[in-house]
Formats: structure tokens, C-alpha cells, sequence
């Protein structure tokens, strides 16, 4: 996915941020304004999502493989304003988390043995990646690398 453009156009805002127009801010901003619920939601320019599998055994083993990469997410309208209008930051609680680029993979295989039993082995963040899903409004990190066993059987 690329995200061509991330731009909210609010004149009430840009009123509260500067009713004279002389201070430069811009009418309509990358991400939304200070306060605005849409700064937390910022896509990333690009995005790519993989999933690969393949079947076996008369389609009884089935593997695949699924890689993650979402690029750096910045905002230079939001740099610009920190830097030349720090007070219109105070008092708002609504800043935006900023993720840095991620690239993970994961990858499973199952085994369906008979019609009523199956087995699944599941690797998830195979790199073992520190990171904070893009669009998260938590600063809570994904899970490390993590190792899952399934066993179905139907009665």
C-alpha cells in the first residue's frame, strides 16, 4: 500500500492556532491539528503485506509464511509546529505516537491428520522485533518472538 497523502483541512483550527495568519502554519496540515484525533491514526507512506503458503500430502500439511514491513511514519507539519509554535502543544494529551520502520515475519505449518484431528505449530516475530504496531494508539510493544502449539480434535 503507499498513502499518497495524509492532509486535513480545518479552518476552524487554523483559526485557533493563529487568528491573525501571520504566524505561517499552514491551512491544511499533514496528520491533522494539535488536538485532533486524526495525528494518531497517521498512516505509513508504505506498507506491504506477504503472505506465501503452499500444501502438501494431498493437501494434509499445509506451511506458510507471512512478512510485515510498514516504513517510518513522520510528520515535518508537526516537526514545523513544535519548533516554531511550542505553546500550541500545552495542555493537549492527544500526541501522536511515531513508529519507526518494521519488518517482521511469521510462519505456521499444519497438519491435518485425520478428519476430526490436527496439529499447528505457529512462529510469530520470528526477528524478534521491538516494535509498536503502526496505528496503535498504545505505547504498549507488540509481542516478542513467540511459539504457539495447537491441538484440534473434534468429538
Amino acid at each position: 500500500m503507499y498513502s499518497h497523502k495524509n492532509k486535513v483541512c480545518d479552518e476552524n483550527a487554523f483559526y485557533e492556532l493563529d487568528a491573525s495568519g501571520l504566524s505561517g502554519i499552514k491551512n491544511c496540515m499533514t496528520g491533522g491539528y494539535p488536538g485532533g484525533f486524526l495525528r494518531t491514526s497517521m498512516q505509513p507512506k508504505y506498507s506491504v503485506n506477504l503472505h506465501l503458503g503452499t500444501r502438501w500430502l494431498n493437501d494434509k500439511l499445509e506451511l506458510g509464511s507471512r512478512w510485515l514491513y510498514s516504513s517510518e511514519v513522520e510528520n515535518k507539519d508537526e516537526k514545523w509546529l513544535k519548533e516554531n509554535l511550542p505553546n500550541s502543544y500545552f495542555g493537549i494529551n492527544n500526541n501522536p505516537m511515531r513508529w519507526a520502520k518494521v519488518f517482521t515475519i511469521d510462519a505456521y505449518a499444519t497438519y491435518q491428520y485425520s478428519p476430526n484431528l490436527s496439529f499447528e505449530i505457529t512462529g510469530s516475530n520470528l526477528l524478534n522485533e521491538y516494535y509498536i504496531d503502526p496505528l496503535t494508539r498504545s505505547g504498549m510493544p507488540a509481542p516478542g518472538r513467540s511459539l504457539r502449539l495447537g491441538v484440534t480434535a473434534q468429538f
